[in-house]
């Protein structure tokens, strides 16, 4: 092997590692971004079932006072 190739070869190797590397850490964003996401959403369901409980505890208050009646 001539010293051109076997500097290109090393080249190469370094280059490959370094990609390698870059693809793992991005692999590992991914994996952290879905858990944010799934809990983001989570968060976002458990919200509006509340906001939703709230709002239709009103309403029914406000029938309530409706039919009796009731200021």
């Amino acid at each position: 092997m001539s010293k051109e190739t076997a500097r290109l070869k090393a080249q190469t190797e370094a280059r490959l590692e370094e990609v390698q590397q870059t693809v793992s850490e991005l692999g590992e964003r991914v994996e952290e971004t879905k858990v944010f996401f799934v809990a983001g959403v989570a968060a976002g369901v458990v919200g509006l079932f509340l906001l939703n409980r709230i709002i239709f505890r009103r309403i029914k208050k406000i029938l309530r006072w409706g039919r009796c009646g009731c200021s």
